[in-house]
């Protein structure tokens, strides 16, 4: 399926949903229900994969407790609920426990003397699960090139729902790679699978992705209106944690523009979900940041929750947003003001980032940080430090096979050796408000919107 018919699908203008559709009553309901015996196993293993996409842990917990204690004795029920709790451990960024369960998994399937169907398939979710975690870990060769011998060899006999989570992460590792034209062609061929009535509960995450992929390319008004589908299917089939990040993702570009406060079709799904949003800490506060220039306490407010764990219901990225926020927030003062107590609290804010993105693994955040980094070291004057970072981040893409990473640090590194040479000399009697300053902070601002775009340009 191509973008063009992408974006002819659905309506997202007739379609009133308000926060009154969102109660804890069918929860509830849902887990006096498992309680009570009313499902049989197998529907209960059906729901537990709409459960991870709708991130509804409470129930979730419900259903592979009860699992766990009534069939402790069926292998079979017992290790899918094994390989559900090591998806739910990766959801919530615990690596280190999601492997531990897949290990426990594969170990007790290979000793298996007989195995049916669903054991052989248990077997093969639970490897696909193994190089996630190695993905995760910012292993993504190994976990590429696992899922492509996949789709080139046993791909045929897997069920159509396992196909789709193949494509998910391939495409995943595309992106953080940024290679975004075959990224786009991984999740058009999930978004044809996921077109079987089936599996509607995979369209808003396929197609926020799409949108994601927009965005990185700066297809701003592209990836907004594909951003608004996928919030369409959202509200379709109830998943109201994709209904809030899809709304967080129109925002955030809107943000960018300068366009959110007079975009009314934002306003009025603000207003319809705001309570929803409040139940997503991370969430609410990113309106807060962005709709009513709220950064007051922002700092203590996401301490907090990374001590406490909060951060875990959402992806990682949005705790990098949050980050960036406290970033655009102070490149915009030191636009009016070139101050060096500004300037310095910028490159501790560039710290702060880069130390949470090594400790999720995400090479696509520290490329992009210690880009912005050289930039600093360069409107200071500190041509070495700068020729440093980019000597050790252009061998380290070499070694991750990221030729467009590498292409835009080399390009980087000879406009760093040109200014060396032109001005190493007589930056000791220029202050941060010098025309060579300036040029480099506006260098560095522009990476700070379009490292993904430029990263795109060297595919």
């Amino acid at each position: 399926m191509n973008g063009k018919l992408l974006l002819s699908q659905g309506s997202y203008t007739d379609m009133p949903q308000t926060d009154s559709d969102h109660s804890d009553f069918t929860t509830q309901l849902d887990i006096q229900n498992v309680q009570n015996d009313i499902y049989p196993p197998h529907q209960l293993l059906e729901m537990i994969e709409n459960l991870l996409l709708k991130r509804d842990f409470a129930l979730l917990s419900e259903i592979l407790l009860y699992l766990q204690k009534k069939f402790y004795n069926n292998t079979e029920i017992r290790l899918f609920v094994l390989y559900y709790l090591s998806r739910k451990e990766i959801i919530q960024k615990n690596i280190a426990n999601a492997l531990n369960l897949i290990e426990r998994g594969i170990s007790e399937l290979l000793q298996q003397s007989v195995k049916t169907l669903n054991l052989k398939h248990l077997l093969h979710l639970f490897y696909i699960e193994k190089y996630h975690c190695y993905f995760l870990n910012g292993n993504y060769e190994d976990g590429l090139n696992y899922y492509q011998d996949i789709v080139s060899n046993d791909y045929q006999d897997f069920l159509e729902k396992t196909k789709l989570r193949i494509l998910l992460l391939i495409g995943g590792i595309y992106m953080e790679q940024g290679r975004y034209s075959l990224c786009m062609e991984t999740y058009n061929e999930a978004l044809s699978i996921a077109q079987d009535s089936e599996f509607s509960n995979y369209l808003p995450v396929i197609i926020n992705q799409i949108g994601s992929v927009h965005q990185a390319m700066n297809k701003s008004e592209v990836s907004i209106e594909t951003f608004k589908i996928s919030l369409n299917f959202s509200e379709k089939v109830k998943n109201y944690y994709y209904i809030c990040k899809n709304l967080i993702d129109i925002g955030l570009v809107l943000h960018f523009q300068d366009q959110l406060r007079v975009d009314e079709y934002f306003q009025i799904k603000y207003q319809n979900y705001e309570r929803t949003l409040r139940e997503n800490d991370v969430f609410y506060n990113i309106i807060n940041a962005i709709w009513f220039n709220d950064y007051k306490n922002q700092e203590m407010i996401l301490k907090n929750f990374l001590e406490s764990k909060n951060y875990q219901n959402v992806e990682i990225k949005y705790i990098f947003i949050m980050n960036e926020l406290f970033i655009e927030k102070i490149l915009k003062r030191l636009q009016i003001e070139m101050s060096k107590e500004v300037f310095d609290e910028l490159f501790d804010k560039l710290l702060l980032m880069e130390k949470l993105a090594e400790k999720y693994s995400s090479i696509s955040t520290i490329f992009k940080i210690n880009l912005l980094k050289i930039k600093h070291f360069l409107i200071s004057g500190l041509f070495q430090d700068s020729l440093t970072i980019l000597n050790d981040f252009i061998s380290k893409s070499k070694d991750l096979s990221l030729p467009n990473y590498t292409k835009l640090f080399e390009i980087e590194k000879q406009k760093t050796q040109m200014n060396s040479l032109l001005f190493g000399k007589v930056r000791l009697n220029n202050g941060l408000d010098s025309e060579f300053s300036k040029q480099h902070l506006n260098e560095l601002i522009y990476y700070f919107y379009n490292f993904y775009y430029s990263l795109n340009k060297y595919n």
